[in-house]
């Protein structure tokens, strides 16, 4: 089906129902033989490289089991310069840059706003921080490892649910929707980094369509639960490499950086990158 026929189907279908009950099948346990067909399917259909990953297919109960797979030990290399910004996840690039005015370039055309995406008005201290910062947007598809990382050492200090659309984040639908990824529901993880004068960075976790189900092991919040907004304070020491959440199928993160942090990004726009790589390095005056 064509990307625009279905961008026009869900703007008049209930997205988060149909995601909330494909997000039910995927955690069916099937019988064995109709399990194993399907995980095959889905690792031949996305290229999954399984020599990756802890367990085989037989070790998965569900397809939503199988999506938020472990990855064996050393298969990624986390840069610990600590003049260096790690991505936080497998995944292609898609827009980074600066953020000007409190808006940033989700498309060619298209903007978000920082305060949207925060839930909070454009006068906030916590949006006037990143007001003419920096951000990077990158979308996981079905092929990657699904478990978002800290991209830095810090102090996590605060969770935010922000309840939402599931519009899907492929390339057509960022172009056509306005506001997609402050529209949708997202996770936002508020991060304080002593070490660079106590500057501060924002980890977003923006679900999508078909990915309605977003975890972490700080709170036992899940989203598309029709549970309301929520703001909860962590205060949790964190390392670079650490786990922060998970993702039931592929979707997109969006980090964003206080002015004059990032010096300079080391990528460009649809680049494959890997958790822990090397993405940006930090400005000389932020760093310890």
């Amino acid at each position: 089906m064509k990307d625009g026929l279905i961008i026009s189907l869900l703007s008049v279908l209930p997205k988060n129902k149909i995601a909330s009950f494909m997000g039910w099948n995927a955690r069916i346990k099937l019988p064995k033989t109709l399990h194993r067909m399907l995980i095959r399917y889905f690792v031949w259909k996305y290229k999954i490289n399984l020599e990756e990953c802890n367990g085989d297919i037989d070790d998965f109960n569900s397809l939503s089991e199988f999506f938020i797979r472990t990855l064996k030990p050393n298969r990624r290399t986390i840069d610990d310069n600590p003049g260096n910004l790690a991505s936080p996840v497998d995944g292609r690039v898609h827009t980074f840059g600066k953020i000007i005015d409190g808006q940033f370039e989700q498309y060619d055309g298209q903007v978000g706003s920082v305060s949207e995406m925060l839930g909070r008005p454009e006068e906030d201290e916590t949006c006037q921080r990143y007001h003419n910062g920096e951000f990077i947007i990158i979308y996981l598809s079905p092929q990657d490892y699904h478990r978002v990382h800290s991209h830095d050492d810090g102090v996590l200090k605060e969770i935010q649910y922000q309840p939402g659309q599931l519009w899907p984040v492929f390339p057509v639908a960022t172009q056509r929707i306005p506001h997609l990824f402050d529209r949708n529901e997202r996770l936002v993880f508020h991060i304080e980094h002593p070490a660079r004068s106590n500057t501060n960075s924002v980890l977003s976790m923006i679900g999508a369509f078909g990915v309605g189900r977003m975890t972490t092991d700080w709170n036992p919040i899940i989203t598309n639960t029709n549970q309301p907004q929520q703001d909860i304070t962590v205060k949790k020491t964190i390392q670079r490499g650490d786990e922060v959440g998970r993702f039931e199928l592929g979707s997109t993160i969006i980090l964003f950086f206080e002015p004059n942090q990032i010096q300079h990004w080391s990528v460009t726009s649809g680049q494959k990158v890997e958790l822990g790589e090397c993405i940006a390095t930090y400005s000389l005056d932020k760093s310890s």
